[in-house]
C-alpha cells in the first residue's frame, strides 16, 4: 500500500504524539502537576518539505555506465575538463590556458618541533612550511635590532627528502639526525651530524606509521 506524502506525515505526528502522551502519563507529576525524572514533550515542529531528490548524473552518462565503472576510478566519467575564469565582461567566460604571471610564496619558517644536540650545544629546528631543519647555536641570542637569528646552516632541498616531517631525533652518541614524516609517507631519513643544503639522506626507514 502507497502513502502519500501529506499522509504519512500525518502518521508520523499522530504516532510523536503517542510516544510523548505515553511517556507523560507513565512519568511521576510533582504538587503542581508537572511531571518529574523523565524527559517531556515540549514542542511539535512539522518536518519542512524539501522536494524530491535527484542523484547527479554526468553529462550523457547513463545510469548503465555509472554501474559499470570500476570501483577504484568513479570519477572515469567526468573526464578531462577545461578551467574556465570568469571574465571582466558579465556573464562571459574565458579559458585560461596561459602559465601564471607570478609565484606567490610564504618563505618564513613555520617550526612543528625542536632538538638539542648536547655533543655540538645545536638546535634543530623543524621547518614545516619550506621543509627543512634548520640548526642554530644553542646559546645564539637574538640582538634587539634584528628581527630573528639566522640558522648556521639549513638542511634542505628535494635531495633531502624532507616533506612534512614533524619530529627531529639527534643521536647522543654519534650525532646521527632523524627526521620523521608525518603525512603523505612512511618513511624515516637519516642524515649525518653536519649535513648543509640539499644533501641526500645516508640511510631512509621505510615504516608504516599513523599520522
Amino acid at each position: 500500500m502507497r502513502v502519500g506524502r501529506k499522509e504519512g506525515r500525518r502518521v508520523f505526528l499522530a504516532a510523536v504524539m503517542a510516544i510523548a502522551m505515553a511517556i507523560f502519563g507513565s512519568s511521576r507529576v510533582d504538587r503542581h502537576g508537572n511531571p518529574t525524572g523523565s524527559a517531556r514533550l515540549v514542542s511539535i515542529e512539522e518536518l519542512r518539505d524539501v522536494g524530491d531528490m535527484c542523484l547527479w548524473e554526468p553529462d550523457s552518462a547513463g545510469s548503465h555506465r555509472i554501474a559499470a565503472l570500476p570501483e577504484d576510478n568513479l570519477f572515469a566519467a567526468l573526464g578531462e575538463r577545461s578551467v574556465y575564469a570568469a571574465s571582466q565582461d558579465a556573464g562571459r567566460t574565458i579559458e585560461v590556458t596561459r602559465p601564471p604571471v607570478r609565484y606567490i610564496r610564504d618563505l618564513d619558517p613555520i617550526y612543528s618541533y625542536v632538538a638539542v644536540d648536547t655533543r655540538r650545544n645545536e638546535v634543530f629546528m623543524q621547518d614545516a612550511n619550506t621543509w627543512s631543519i634548520r640548526v642554530f647555536n644553542r646559546l645564539d641570542n637574538t640582538p634587539p635590532s634584528a628581527d630573528r637569528t639566522e640558522a648556521k646552516r639549513v638542511i634542505g632541498g628535494p635531495k633531502t627528502d624532507i616533506q612534512f616531517n614533524t619530529c627531529i631525533y639527534v643521536d647522543p652518541k654519534n650525532g646521527d639526525i632523524y627526521t620523521v614524516e608525518n603525512d603523505i609517507g612512511d618513511s624515516i631519513v637519516l642524515f649525518s651530524e653536519d649535513p648543509e643544503g640539499d644533501v641526500a639522506p645516508i640511510r631512509k626507514l621505510k615504516v608504516t606509521h599513523r599520522a
